[in-house]
C-alpha cells in the first residue's frame, strides 16, 4: 500500500481545501515538520518515558526541557513543541504519527507492531485499542464507537466517513471500503456494451499507478499496459514469485525458495547447492586424536588406532601389554574350573613386602599368590589380605571363560635370555619413566593378562529363582529376577607385572577395555592392590569389597604414572642380598657357559667309610653340626668329598692329536673343554657318651685332610658307618665342573678359582631354598655307579698284597717297578720302591732281609716326579720333586698346613708319619707310612680305567689271580710258586740300565750304589718247622711274637714271626700285624656293597589314619640288616615294628623328610627318603599335587595336597565350614544352619528384603508398587530409583516420582534466533520458536520467513482479483484488462480516448485551481480574526489509484 500526506485549511466560507502531496511507500515514517502548522499549546512537559524500539515524531514544537531519556533503541523527535503530558508511552515496535495536533488523551497505548495514523482530527474516544500487527486508518472523522476491535493481521480502511454502525469485525485478510472515492486518473468515462458496464480508460497513463510488482517495468500498449518481470518473478503483474523449490533440485534435506533461487539446507555429512557432495568430516579431524576417521556417504566413523580402545571419539591407550608370546590358559588347563592355580617358578626371587618367594600360583579369578601352598582364597574379603603374600589387579568371585577368545596369558621374562623382547623394553620403560632416575635394570618380570574374562553373575540363579520360584510357585517377588536371564555379552580385561631389581620390587597394573553393566555387580566383591600378609597392604582408589551400584569404569581411573588405566606400586625397597637372588645370579652365569652335555653324577662311594678309604675322592668339607644336637646330645658330622675330574665335553673344534701314541693326552687335555666330578657328602651320627674319641676330633676342629686320616684309623671300630645324604635339603652332594677357556693350554683352568665359583653356587643356591633348580646345572650325585677301586700294599720285611689280592714276600736289594702302565695309549703311570738292608735291633744279630726305604711316582701329564724317602736317621721322611729336596713331613708339611700341589699331584700328610701322593690324570693314589726304620706303602687304581695295564711287584691287575706274577719278560709263575721262585719274579722287576728312575740320587752316587742283584735273603718256607733257629735262638721273642702274630689274619702268620725274627722286635710283628689286619679289612669293605631298598617313591598318607608300611630291603652280600628310623627322631606317633613302619598320621603337619636307615653287619648303612604325599583335605575336598622342583620350603620330599574345596568350604584343608566362612553363603551369618552332612541351609530373608535367604534383594518397590513412578522405575539395594524416558522430561526436583517438562527456553538449550527476536515459546516436552510479526514462518533454517499466502491453491483473493505477496501478508488485485474503481474491479471495454464524453481531470488543472483558491482564500483573511490549523491524516489508498477523485457521477 502506498499512502500520501496532505494539508487542509479552513476558509471563512467553511471551505476546505487540500493539498495533496507525493505518496510514500508504506510502513515507513517520512518526516513532515516543514509542512505542519506551528501548535505549542498542546505541547506537555510530562511525556512518560518511551518504550525500547519505537519511532516517534513530534513536530511544531520543542522537545520539553524535562523530559525524561528515552530508552535504548528508540528515535524520538520532539520539534516545536513538548510532546502530550498526558500520551501512555508507545509499546515496543510501535509507529507513531501525532501530527497537527494532540493526540486523544483517552485513547490507549497502541499494543506491539500496530501502525498507527491519526490525522486531522482525534481518534474517537472509545475506540478500542487495535490488536497486535493491525495497521489501522482513520481519517477525515472518527470510527465508529461500536466498531469492534479488529482482529490480528486485518488491514481497516474507513475514509470519509464513520464505518457502518453494524459492520462486523473485519477479519484477517478482509478488505473494508466504506466511503466512495474519486476514480484512478487513466478512467474517462464509464461506458456500456453487450459485455455489460465498462470503463474507458487512457492506456498512456495504466502504468502511472505502477501497477507491476517486485520491481517489474511498466510499458503501456495501444490497449492496455504489460509488465517485463524481473528474474524470479512472473505472472500479468509479475505478482508470483516463481517457487524455485517446485522441481525438487534438493537431492538432499529442505528447499528453501528464494527470489529467482533456491537455498538447500543439508542434512548433517552433505554440502553443495544440491546437497549432494558429500563433506569430508575427516579433514576437520572431529575423531579423537588416537583414532582413525573414515568418511563415509553422509556420514564417517571413528575407530581407535591400534595400541587404543575406545569409540573412536574417546580413544584410551591400551595399557595392556601384548600377549603374543604369553602361554596361554583356558578352562582346559584349569580343569574345567576344578584346579584353583597354574604354578611358575623363577630363579629371581619374587618380592612382595617383606616376603620373598620363587613360586608364584596363578589364578583364573584375578589374583597371583606367592605362597607355597597357596592360601584357598574365593571371596576377597578383607581378613585374606593378611593371610599371604598376594599380587590381585582385579580379584573377584569365580570368572569365566565365556568367549573364544576368553584366557589367562602368563609370560615369565628373566634378563638372562628375554632382555631384548618387547616387553621386556616396555617394563623397563615404565618403570624407569615411574622412578624418574637411572635406566631401570630387572632381573625379571612376570606378565599376567585376563583377557576378555567374564565376571561371575547370578545369572544362572536369577533364572532358577524366575522359572521356579516365579512360574512355578507364583511368587510375585521372583518375577525381578525374569528380566535378568539372558545371558550377559560382558567381559574385563586386566593385567598384572611384578618385576624387581637387586634393591627395589614392583608392580604395574594395566586395565583394558570394560564391558559392564551396572546391576552385575551388585553384591559384588571386587579387591585391587597387593599385601604381603604381614606388614604391607596396598589398594588402589577403586578396590571394593562390599557391593557397589555404580557402573564399573575403573579401567578409566588415572593412575599415578599419568595414564589412564595404569597403576604403579612399589611393593618393596631397599631390597638386602638373598640367597635366592645371588642363587639365580649364579645360574646366569652358568647358562653363558657353552657346556650343552648333559651331567650325571651317580658315582659317589656308597657310605663314608668307603669315601673315607677310597683315596679318589678328596675330603672336602666337614662339618660337626653341635648347634643342632638333640636333647640327649647327640649330634651329626657331616663329611663332603670330591671325586677326580673326567672330561664330559670336548672342544667344538678340537686340535688334532700331533702323535698317535698320544692319544690318551690328546683326548684329555687337548681336546677337552669341560671336566666333570662328583661331590659326595655323607652324615654320621654321633653319639656324646660312645663316640668319645670322635666327639674329642669334633672339639679340636682339625683340619679337612686331619680328619679323615683319623676317622679312617677309626670308622672300623664303628658298628655303622656314616650314609650318603641324598637329600639336596640336608646337603646331599652335586657334580662339579671346570672349564678350559683357552684350548691351546691344557692348564688354562683356573683351578682354585673355579673350585670356589662350585662352592660359591652350592652354597648361595642350598641357603636361599632353591636347590632343586641348581640340581639343573648340578646333578645329584648317588652311588649307583660306583665301582671301588684296586687295592695293593706292603707291610713290614717287605710283605707285598697284589692288586689282585695274593700276599707274598719279597726282600730284595734294588730298585723296582712296583706299578707300571703297560699300554702306552694310557696315561703314564708308574710307581718304583727303593729297597735297603733291614737292621736288627739286637746288634749282635745280622738280619738278611730288606726292608723299603723310598718310593718314586710319575704319572699322567706331570713333567715331575715325586720321591718319598725314608731319611737317614729313620725319623723322618724327605720329599723330592725330581732331585730336588722339597722338605720333610716334620718341617715342610706342617708350613704347607699339611697339603700342597705340585702340578697335578697333591700330597697329604696327616700324622708326621705318613704322606699320601694322589694324581688326577690317572686316578692313582699311594700313601707312604713311616713305621720303626721302616716304610709301607699301599696303593689304589681305578678299576676301570686300569685294568689290564698294570704290572710290577704288585701283580699284572685284571682281576685274575692265577697270573699275578708275571715276569718282566711275560713268564708266569703260578700263584702257589714258592718264595725263591717269587724273589726271581721279583728280581724281573728290578730297574734295568736303560729304564729311567724316578728316584734322587745324592751327589757321586747313581742307581748301582743302591742294588745288589746278588743278595739272597733269608726264606722263611726253610724255617716254617723250626722257628727258633729263624730267631737265632732267642725263645722269649718268639714266644712273644707267636702271641702277637697268631691273633693276626693266618694267612701272614709266617710273615709277622719272619718280622719279628729278623729285625729282633715284637714291635715289628705287632705293627706288621695290625697293617696287614687294617688293609685286608678295608678292602673288605671298600667291595661291601650297602643293603638295597625295594620300595616306591611316593607314599600316600591321609590325615587322621594310621599308616602300615612293609620295608623291603635286601643285602647282595647276605650280610644281616638293622632297620631304623633317621627322621624325624623322637616321634612318638612313627616307630618300626620288625620290617614295618607305622604311623599314626596326624592333622595339619608340617613338612618333613622321612629316612629309613638299612645297616648291614659290615656297617655300611643305606637310606630310603621317599617323597611323602600328604592328604589333609576334609569335608569331601578334591585334591591335587604340583610337584615344584624349585621351592622347598622344610624338606623336597614332603608334599602337601592342594585341596579343591566343595561349595561353601575354604580353608587350606577345606575344613572351614559354610557357616563358618568369609563370606557367609547365607545373606548373613546368624541365618547360617547346618545340617550333620555338612551341607547347611539358610533362614528366610529378614524383613524388607525378599529372596531364598543365600541372596536377599531389597523388596522390589518397582514391581510391589505399580505406578511408583510416573515413567521408568529402577530397583536400587536399597531403595529405588525414578527415570524418565520421554525427550524433553526430567525428574522433577520436588517430586522425584514425577517427570517435569523441561523448559529448553529458560535453560537455554534451543535454536531460537535472537537477531531476528525470535520468541521461544515453551512447550510440553520441547518448545517453538515464533516469528515477531505475523505472516512469517520458521524454514529449516530458522529463520523468519515470509508466508506466500498467495501460493494457497484456493485463491484467497476470489477469481476476480490477482493475489499478490507482500511482505508479512498480501493484497488482492484486479484481473488483466480490469481497473479498479471505487472499490470494484470493472472490466475496461473501450481502451480508446477519442471515445470519451468527459474529458479527464489531469494534475496541472488541479494545480491551478488550488493556487487560485489560496490567493483568493488569503484575500479574504483579512476580516478573519485568527488562522484556523488543521492537522492533516494519512490517506490509504490501492496501489492502481494514484489520485482520489470523485465519480463521473457525483463531478
Amino acid at each position: 500500500m502506498l499512502r500520501r500526506r496532505a494539508f487542509c485549511f479552513l476558509t471563512g466560507v467553511a471551505l476546505a481545501l487540500c493539498v495533496c502531496l507525493p505518496p510514500q511507500a508504506q510502513g515507513y515514517t517520512t518526516d513532515i515538520s516543514a509542512e505542519a502548522t506551528e501548535s505549542t499549546d498542546s505541547a506537555s512537559t510530562d511525556s512518560p518515558f518511551e518504550t525500547d524500539g519505537a519511532t516517534i515524531d513530534w513536530t511544531a514544537g520543542p522537545a520539553p526541557s524535562d523530559a525524561p531519556a528515552p530508552t535504548d533503541g528508540a528515535t524520538i523527535d520532539w520539534t516545536a513543541g513538548p510532546a502530550p503530558s498526558d500520551e501512555p508511552a508507545p509499546t515496543d515496535g510501535a509507529t507513531i504519527d501525532w501530527t497537527a495536533g494532540p493526540a486523544p488523551s483517552d485513547e490507549p497505548a497502541p499494543t506491539d507492531g500496530a501502525t498507527i495514523d491519526w490525522t486531522a482530527g482525534p481518534a474517537p474516544s472509545d475506540a478500542p485499542a487495535p490488536t497486535d500487527g493491525a495497521t489501522i486508518d482513520w481519517t477525515a472523522g472518527p470510527a465508529p464507537s461500536d466498531a469492534p476491535a479488529p482482529t490480528d493481521g486485518a488491514t481497516i480502511d474507513w475514509t470519509a466517513g464513520p464505518a457502518p454502525s453494524d459492520a462486523p469485525a473485519p477479519t484477517g485478510s478482509d478488505v473494508y471500503t466504506t466511503a466512495q472515492t474519486p476514480a484512478p486518473p487513466a478512467v474517462v468515462t464509464t461506458a456500456t456494451n453487450n459485455d455489460g458496464d465498462g470503463i474507458i480508460v487512457d492506456p498512456s497513463k495504466l502504468c502511472d499507478s505502477a501497477p507491476c510488482k517486485n520491481g517489474a517495468t511498466c510499458r503501456t500498449t495501444s490497449t492496455y499496459f504489460e509488465c517485463t518481470c524481473v528474474p524470479g518473478y512472473n505472472g500479468f503483474l509479475c505478482e508470483i514469485d516463481i517457487d524455485d523449490c517446485a522441481t525438487n533440485p534438493c537431492v538432499r534435506g529442505s528447499c528453501i525458495d528464494r527470489v529467482n533461487a533456491y537455498q538447500c539446507v543439508c542434512p548433517a555429512g552433505w554440502s553443495g547447492t544440491n546437497c549432494n557432495t558429500d563433506i569430508d568430516e575427516c579433514s576437520s579431524s572431529p575423531c579423537h586424536v588416537n583414532a582413525i576417521c573414515s568418511n563415509n556417504p553422509g556420514s564417517f566413523s571413528c575407530a581407535c588406532s591400534p595400541g587404543y580402545y575406545g569409540d573412536g571419539y574417546t580413544c584410551i591407550e591400551q595399557m595392556i601389554l601384548p600377549t603374543d608370546n604369553g602361554t596361554k590358559l583356558t578352562t582346559y588347563d584349569f580343569n574345567n574350573y576344578t584346579v584353583s592355580y597354574i604354578t611358575i617358578e623363577t630363579e629371581a626371587p619374587f618380592i612382595i613386602g617383606s616376603r620373598e618367594s620363587t613360586v608364584c600360583k596363578i589364578s583364573k579369578d584375578g589374583y597371583l599368590s606367592f605362597s607355597n601352598p597357596p592360601y584357598q582364597l574365593t571371596w576377597p574379603t578383607w581378613y585374606t589380605y593378611l593371610v599371604k603374600p598376594m599380587v590381585f589387579p582385579y580379584w573377584s568371585y569365580r570368572y569365566s571363560f565365556a568367549y573364544p577368545d576368553s584366557a589367562v596369558y602368563y609370560e615369565l621374562l628373566d634378563s638372562s635370555q628375554h632382555s631384548n623382547t618387547q616387553n621386556w623394553k616396555k617394563v623397563v620403560e615404565i618403570i624407569t619413566s615411574f622412578s624418574g632416575g637411572d635406566t631401570y635394570n630387572p632381573l625379571n618380570a612376570l606378565i599376567v593378562t585376563w583377557n576378555k574374562m567374564q565376571p561371575y553373575s547370578y545369572y544362572y540363579y536369577y533364572c532358577h529363582y524366575c522359572n521356579y520360584y516365579y512360574k512355578q510357585l507364583g511368587y510375585s517377588w521372583a518375577q525381578y529376577y525374569c528380566k535378568y536371564c539372558d545371558p550377559k555379552q560382558e567381559h574385563i580385561s586386566f593385567q598384572a607385572i611384578v618385576t624387581r631389581n637387586e634393591s627395589h620390587s614392583f608392580v604395574i597394573f594395566n586395565y583394558g577395555q570394560f564391558e559392564m553393566s551396572e546391576w552385575r555387580w551388585w553384591y559384588y566383591y571386587v579387591a585391587a592392590g597387593f599385601t604381603d600378609g604381614y606388614q604391607k597392604f596396598d589398594r588402589l582408589p577403586f578396590s571394593y569389597y562390599w557391593w557397589r551400584s555404580n557402573y564399573v569404569t575403573d579401567n578409566k581411573v588415572m593412575g599415578n604414572v599419568g595414564k589412564v588405566g595404569r597403576h604403579v606400586r612399589i611393593m618393596a625397597d631397599s631390597i638386602p642380598p638373598s640367597d635366592k637372588l645371588k642363587c639365580k645370579k649364579w645360574m646366569d652365569n652358568e647358562r653363558k657357559r657353552p657346556l650343552t652335555t648333559k651331567l650325571s653324577c651317580r658315582t659317589c662311594p656308597r657310605d663314608m667309610r668307603q669315601a673315607v678309604l677310597d683315596w679318589r675322592y678328596w675330603p672336602y668339607e666337614y662339618s660337626c653340626d653341635k648347634k643342632n644336637q638333640n636333647e640327649k646330645g647327640n649330634y651329626k658330622l657331616t663329611m663332603c668329598f670330591r671325586g677326580r675330574f673326567e672330561c664330559v665335553q670336548n672342544f667344538t673344534n678340537p686340535p688334532v692329536c700331533p702323535y698317535p701314541w698320544w692319544n690318551w693326552y690328546c683326548n684329555r687335555f687337548m681336546r677337552c673343554q669341560f671336566y666333570a666330578a662328583p661331590r659326595c657328602c655323607y652324615k654320621l651320627k654321633v653319639h656324646w657318651k660312645k663316640d668319645g674319641q670322635l666327639v674329642d676330633y669334633c672339639d679340636a676342629g682339625y683340619s679337612v685332610w686331619s680328619m679323615r686320616w683319623r676317622l679312617r684309623n677309626i670308622m672300623f671300630d664303628r658298628r655303622q658307618s656314616g650314609s650318603l645324604i641324598k637329600s639336596t635339603v640336608q646337603g646331599a652332594g652335586h657334580s662339579m665342573i671346570l672349564e678350559r677357556t683357552n684350548q691351546n693350554y691344557w692348564w688354562w683352568i683356573k683351578y682354585d678359582e673355579q673350585l670356589r665359583n662350585e662352592t660359591y653356587g652350592y652354597d648361595v643356591c642350598r641357603a636361599g631354598k632353591v636347590i632343586g633348580k641348581y640340581k639343573k646345572f648340578r646333578p645329584k650325585c648317588n652311588s649307583r655307579e660306583y665301582t671301588e677301586p684296586a687295592w695293593g700294599f706292603n707291610r713290614g720285611d717287605p710283605h707285598i698284597s697284589t692288586i689282585d689280592g695274593i700276599t707274598y714276600s719279597f726282600n730284595g736289594l734294588c730298585e723296582y717297578y712296583m706299578i707300571r702302565n703297560s699300554s702306552q695309549s694310557a696315561p703314564m703311570l708308574e710307581l718304583q720302591a727303593r729297597t735297603g738292608l733291614a737292621k736288627s735291633l739286637n746288634p749282635n744279630v745280622t738280619a738278611s732281609a730288606t726292608v723299603f726305604i723310598g718310593f718314586a711316582l710319575k704319572a699322567g701329564s706331570n713333567n715331575c716326579s715325586i720321591s718319598v724317602l725314608l731319611n737317614t736317621s729313620s725319623n723322618d721322611l724327605d720329599v723330592y720333586k725330581d732331585n730336588e729336596l722339597l722338605g720333610s713331613v716334620l718341617t715342610y708339611f706342617s708350613e704347607q698346613e699339611n697339603s700342597t700341589t705340585i702340578e697335578k699331584y697333591t700330597l697329604k700328610s696327616n700324622d708326621n708319619k705318613s704322606i699320601s701322593i694322589s694324581e688326577s690324570d690317572t686316578g692313582f693314589s699311594v700313601t707312604v707310612d713311616r713305621v720303626l726304620s721302616l716304610l709301607q706303602a699301599s696303593v689304589q687304581l681305578d678299576q676301570l680305567r686300569h685294568a689290564s695295564e698294570v704290572e710290577g711287584l704288585m701283580g699284572n691287575f685284571n682281576g685274575n689271580k692265577t697270573d699275578d706274577f708275571k715276569l718282566r719278560n711275560g713268564t708266569l709263575f703260578p700263584g702257589n710258586s714258592s718264595e725263591r721262585d717269587l724273589f726271581h719274579f721279583g728280581q724281573s722287576w728290578a730297574l734295568q740300565s736303560s729304564d729311567v728312575s724316578h728316584f734322587p740320587y745324592p751327589a757321586g752316587k747313581t742307581r748301582a750304589d743302591f742294588c745288589n742283584l746278588s743278595f739272597v735273603p733269608v726264606f722263611v718256607e726253610d724255617y716254617k718247622d723250626n722257628l727258633l733257629d729263624l730267631f737265632h735262638n732267642n725263645s722269649e721273642l718268639m714266644t712273644s711274637a707267636n702271641k702277637t702274630c697268631w691273633n693276626a689274619e693266618q694267612s701272614i702268620y709266617l710273615s709277622c714271626m719272619y718280622d719279628a725274627a729278623q729285625l729282633q722286635s715284637l714291635d715289628a710283628a705287632e705293627e706288621a700285624s695290625l697293617a696287614v689286619s687294617q688293609e685286608v679289612s678295608a678292602k673288605a669293605v671298600a667291595s661291601n656293597f650297602a643293603p638295597e631298598f625295594n620300595m616306591p617313591t611316593n607314599i600316600t598318607v591321609h590325615s587322621s589314619t594310621t599308616f602300615n608300611l612293609t620295608i623291603n630291603v635286601t643285602d647282595k652280600d647276605g650280610n644281616p640288616i638293622v632297620l631304623s628310623i633317621q627322621e624325624p627322631s623322637n616321634d612318638t606317633l612313627m616307630w618300626l615294628d620288625g620290617n614295618v613302619l607305622v604311623w599314626q598320621v596326624g592333622i595339619n603337619i608340617s613338612a618333613f623328610n622321612l629316612t629309613i636307615v638299612a645297616t648291614d653287619s659290615m656297617g655300611a648303612p643305606t637310606s630310603w627318603t621317599p617323597v611323602v604325599l600328604y592328604i589333609d583335605c576334609e569335608n569331601g575336598a578334591t585334591h591335587s599335587f604340583n610337584y615344584t622342583t624349585g621351592e622347598t620350603v622344610v624338606g623336597e620330599n614332603f608334599y602337601r595336597a592342594q585341596c579343591s574345596c566343595p561349595s561353601g568350604y575354604q580353608g587350606d584343608r577345606c575344613d572351614v565350614t559354610p557357616c563358618s566362612a568369609q563370606p557367609n553363603p547365607c545373606y548373613n551369618a546368624s541365618m547360617c544352619h547346618m545340617y550333620s552332612n555338612g551341607s547347611y541351609y539358610c533362614d528366610s530373608c529378614p524383613d524388607g528384603m525378599v529372596g531364598d535367604g543365600q541372596v536377599c534383594e531389597d523388596t522390589n518397590e518397582c514391581l510391589e508398587t505399580p505406578g511408583i513412578c510416573q515413567e521408568q522405575c529402577t530397583n536400587l539395594v536399597p531403595g529405588y530409583r525414578c527415570n524418565c524416558t520421554t525427550p524433553g522430561f526430567r525428574v522433577s526436583p520436588s517430586n522425584s516420582s514425577l517427570c517435569e517438562d523441561i523448559d529448553e527456553c529458560a535453560t537455554g538449550d534451543n535454536r531460537c534466533r535472537a537477531d531476528q527476536n525470535q520468541t521461544c515459546v515453551n512447550t510440553n516436552g520441547s518448545y517453538t520458536c515464533t516469528c515477531p510479526m505475523a505472516g512469517f514462518k520458521l524454514n529449516a533454517l530458522y529463520e523468519c520467513e515470509d508466508i506466500n499466502e498467495c501460493r494457497n491453491p484456493t485463491n484467497p483473493c476470489g477469481g476476480d482479483y490477482i493475489c499478490v505477496n507482500d511482505i508479512g501478508s498480501y493484497s488482492c488485485e484486479c484481473a488483466q484488462n480490469m481497473i479498479r474503481v471505487n472499490g470494484k474491479c470493472v472490466k475496461v471495454v473501450i481502451r480508446s480516448t477519442d471515445s470519451a464524453t468527459t474529458a479527464p481531470i489531469d494534475d496541472s488543472s488541479n494545480t491551478v485551481l488550488i493556487i487560485s483558491l489560496v490567493i483568493g482564500g488569503v484575500l479574504l483573511m483579512t476580516v478573519i480574526v485568527s488562522v484556523a490549523i488543521i492537522f492533516g491524516v494519512r490517506t490509504r489508498v490501492p496501489v492502481e489509484g494514484l489520485f482520489d477523485l470523485p465519480s463521473p457521477e457525483n463531478d
